[in-house]
């Protein structure tokens, strides 16, 4: 996109427009650079930052903490109309207590309430988050399949979790292929129906599974760094989703 003739101080202005990210002025290349980029949500207490990673605009997950005070605010129906309905790509950040481990972009399904259920989870937009949930389960040399599973924000152990949008196992496309990097879950169970699986290898004979809804996209190596830390023995419990959040379609502004 082409530049737009503004001057620094039309951006002194806290609250600004979304367009104005992509006026490639290098003043606000630079507040996005420096993670001082912030939405306010709906509801006039949480907020969530916006960052760029990998040439990614990231929407980071709300929360009740107070920006900077040198922070810009962004309408929030402004940024949430950039995510696409039909191209929602999701992110999680999992780390270690004392090393970060890697980032995954995961691109959820069109048409399925359960990729509504986990971008709202991402983004705690209705309080509940994936971020800080623990690692419950890491089946790394199994022959049926191989998976890693997490998501119980409600117990961290497992035993919680419970679906936050009604009607997930009767609407939505959900058979995909089992294949490395698959995320499906327990769309049946409304108790745990929160939790996610993602497959770390890809079942040799062909099969549908009934309950997927996302595919991950960028990050194996995360996944793989992942197996490692863990083949040798280790406490999942300090594996951890650290942050997460939806990708914005930048595409939109073209």
């Amino acid at each position: 996109m082409a530049a737009i003739g503004i001057s620094f101080s039309e951006f002194d202005h806290r609250p600004i427009r979304i367009n104005d990210l992509w006026c490639m002025h290098p003043h606000i290349q630079n507040i996005i650079n420096l993670e001082r980029m912030y939405v306010l949500h709906a509801d006039k207490v949480r907020y969530g930052k916006l960052a760029l990673h990998l040439r990614k605009l990231c929407l980071h997950r709300f929360k009740e903490e107070k920006p900077p005070s040198h922070a810009y605010i962004v309408e929030y129906n402004e940024v949430m109309n950039l995510i696409d309905p039909n191209s929602r790509l999701a992110f999680l950040d999992i780390s270690t207590r004392s090393a970060f481990i890697g980032r995954l972009y995961i691109r959820l399904s069109p048409n399925s309430e359960a990729a509504i259920q986990f971008m709202l989870l991402s983004l705690a937009e209705l309080k509940h988050t994936y971020a800080d949930t623990s690692l419950l389960h890491m089946w790394m040399h199994n022959k049926d399949r191989e998976y890693i599973q997490f998501g119980d924000y409600e117990l961290n152990t497992g035993q919680g979790g419970p679906g936050i949008v009604p009607g997930l196992a009767n609407a939505g496309v959900y058979n995909k292929p089992w294949r490395a990097g698959t995320v499906w879950g327990f769309l049946n169970k409304s108790s745990v129906a929160g939790q996610f699986f993602i497959l770390t290898r890809d079942i040799p004979r062909e099969v549908l599974t009934a309950a997927a809804y996302g595919m991950v996209e960028d990050g194996f190596p995360a996944l793989e760094k992942l197996a490692r830390y863990c083949d040798g023995g280790c406490d999942i419990t300090d594996i951890f989703i650290k942050d997460c959040g939806m990708v914005l379609n930048t595409s939109l502004f073209q």
